[in-house]
């Protein structure tokens, strides 16, 4: 959810297990312009991470560039090992779900 800049989510998985993280939006996020965005885990506060996402049509879908920069080799090595790369592919696939259906 976006409030004055900001946002936060909480994922909830099949076992009940939470994890909530949040960031604050940079400019205008919009598909046109990107979306640059920074992003913390609320389990580890500290390793914030941007996030930068570029939206680019091809022919009747869109691809999705993203790249995160971390603060640190130790943050990004942390964030690799957490399991958070599974997380990120199950979100994008549950987003490629819903823009399917047309929403």
């Amino acid at each position: 959810m976006r409030d004055g800049g900001r946002w936060r989510y909480v994922w909830r998985g099949a076992n009940g297990d939470e994890f909530a993280f949040h960031g604050v939006f940079h400019g205008d996020p919009s598909p046109a312009g990107g979306i640059v965005q920074t992003f913390e885990f609320e389990g580890q506060p500290g390793r914030v991470s941007l996030d930068t996402y570029r939206f680019r049509a091809d022919g009747d879908g869109t691809i999705v560039t993203s790249v995160t920069c971390f603060q640190s080799v130790e943050d990004r090595d942390w964030m690799v090992s957490s399991g958070m790369e599974r997380g990120v592919r199950e979100s994008a696939g549950r987003l490629t779900e819903l823009l399917a259906t047309g929403v």
